[in-house]
């Protein structure tokens, strides 16, 4: 089996990706380029990589991306000495996504998985290292997020609500850590041990070019009237709170959304004035 391998802006593969919107994978073959039963193969980590310091880097997707991602994605300080599996998943419910790729960083028996949704631009690249030493240094911290804004034209508020029934809040604008009910998922880091403690019902899942097929675990399920939930982020909130475990923000990550044609959002668009600020005649 081809030892996986980390991706950075000299390969092949990001070449590729950003010449052609196409990305190869860790066996330098594209989507195109190879079988369909080949497109769920994934090594197998060795005795000594199991649970050391390593993450997958999962990113949900349905094919196209923006060029400044893209380069985000190849020039991000990466964590030194960390094993990096990347996990690519392509044409799915974000919900369903988002469960394939936790599935897949079992197998690859990862300490942590982190999200990296192809719409979220962080604004610097240590931000991706920053959340991983974050929860190495704060090992009661089960998922931790960056701050970035809804794809609200006119009022891009922050995805950070700190209790049930709240709305956004801005105190992580001091740039510290802080404990909130819900934040974005599209930029997170999670803790597998946590995560794999929770009791979370199973579906299963037919073949794919995405997956395997077999049960996967609905830690994150899409928001609905049948399952009374605005979005999958409020899911994982009451699923958090639940097992009794933490949801956390770290104040000076802060990521930009950007839709394909290239309009982007920002936090500070939406933040509302206060009194001490106002301008007096």
């Amino acid at each position: 089996m081809p030892e996986a391998k980390s991706l950075d802006g000299n390969s092949e593969g990001f070449k590729d990706y950003l010449e052609n919107g196409q990305r190869q994978d860790r066996y330098g073959k594209t989507p195109s380029m190879r079988p369909e039963e080949e497109m769920v193969l994934e090594p197998t980590p060795t005795e000594e990589a199991r649970y050391e310091a390593s993450v997958s880097l999962i990113t949900c997707s349905l094919g196209q991306v923006r060029i400044e991602w893209a380069v985000m994605l190849a020039t991000t300080i990466y964590p030194l000495g960390w094993r990096l599996v990347t996990i690519p998943v392509r044409n799915l419910p974000v919900s369903d996504a988002r469960n394939v790729g936790l599935t897949k960083s079992n197998q690859q028996e990862c300490k942590y998985a982190f999200f990296w949704d192809d719409d979220i631009i962080p604004r610097d690249r240590g931000a991706f290292t920053r959340l991983l030493s974050t929860m190495e240094e704060n090992p009661q911290i089960t998922a931790l997020s960056a701050i970035y804004p809804r794809r609200a034209k006119g009022l891009p508020e922050p995805i950070v609500i700190t209790h049930p029934g709240g709305s956004a809040s801005w105190d992580w604008t001091d740039g510290k850590l802080h404990k909130v009910y819900m934040a974005g998922t599209g930029f997170m880091a999670l803790r597998m041990a946590d995560i794999n403690e929770m009791e979370i019902e199973t579906k299963t899942m037919e073949r794919s070019r995405a997956y395997p097929g077999g049960d996967v675990r609905q830690v994150f399920l899409e928001g609905n009237t049948e399952t009374g939930y605005k979005t999958d982020d409020y899911v994982l909130a009451d699923r958090l709170v639940d097992a009794g475990k933490e949801w956390w923000v770290l104040g000076e990550t802060v990521c930009d959304q950007v839709d394909l044609d290239g309009y982007p959002y920002r936090v500070e668009a939406a933040r509302p004035p206060k009194i001490e600020e106002a301008v007096h005649a």
